[in-house]
């Protein structure tokens, strides 16, 4: 449990609870990739949105790349990653980002910016819009072969941003995917933090929650009710708007 006094109006806050419960989590099933897609002239069209996911594909044989195509709005910030890869450790997947003329704006080549279920992940905000690419395939260091899920993700608080709520409300394991939680008792919400080892990764289930503070105002912020012996199982962290961390109690000491 920490307590702050927050001095700027209005000020947007964000907060995550790390900690490992032995829980599965549930994928949706959605569409299954249509190749052949190894170039951008076959890029297979992929819609925005949770329930656009593409499941199922595959980077096989070695060295197969997968082409995606989709449309980004002017201003707004998308969370793209490749998600429900089977296995350990954090090599799979790498993606790659391109604008209209092919030319490469960023990648997650080694997949190392995944956490809870994901492996590769970029996020980012799209100054101009229009026709946008992706390219998935092996690992940049590493030879893999296997079977993956693709989606393009809304930022929390942009149009078409949604949650399973049949699954915990995830995925919420990056700061642009933030569920929201209002103030006061009786807001108070039941969550898990999932047991992802089965999945290759680069991090356990992480959880961030967004909430709105006055200024001038102090908060406790804590996590409660969490069964078991001991002191170890979550830690809180607390960031501004910015991505900036502010304070936490990384490993749960703070709580009576």
């Amino acid at each position: 449990m920490n307590t702050f006094n927050l001095s700027k109006a209005g000020l947007l806050v964000m907060l995550i609870i790390v900690a490992l419960v032995s829980l599965m989590s549930l994928p949706i099933v959605v569409r299954a990739e249509s190749e052949p897609n190894d170039t951008f002239a076959t890029a297979d069209p992929i819609n925005v949105g949770l329930s656009n996911a593409e499941v199922n594909a595959t980077v096989n044989p070695l060295n197969d790349e997968d082409y995606y195509s989709f449309t980004a709005v002017a201003g707004r910030t998308y969370v793209i990653e490749t998600y429900d890869i089977q296995g350990t450790g954090v090599n799979a997947t790498g993606i790659y980002l391109y604008d209209s003329s092919q030319t490469e704006i960023t990648h997650d080549r080694t997949g190392v910016n995944g956490t809870g279920n994901a492996n590769a992940r970029i996020v980012y905000t799209f100054a101009t819009g229009g026709t946008y690419y992706i390219r998935v395939k092996d690992d940049y260091y590493y030879n893999w072969t296997g079977t993956y899920s693709l989606r393009i993700l809304p930022k929390y608080d942009e149009p078409g941003a949604a949650w399973n709520p049949a699954n915990d409300n995830e995925p919420n394991d990056v700061r642009a995917l933030a569920n929201e939680i209002q103030v006061g008792l009786s807001n108070a919400q039941t969550h898990q933090l999932f047991n992802n080892s089965n999945y290759v990764n680069n991090g356990s289930d992480f959880d961030y929650y967004w909430f709105t503070a006055e200024a001038g105002r102090t908060y406790v912020i804590e996590t409660y009710n969490v069964q078991g012996t001991g002191l170890n199982a979550t830690g809180l962290w607390l960031y501004d708007n910015s991505g900036a961390e502010i304070t936490n109690d990384r490993t749960g000491v703070n709580g009576t």
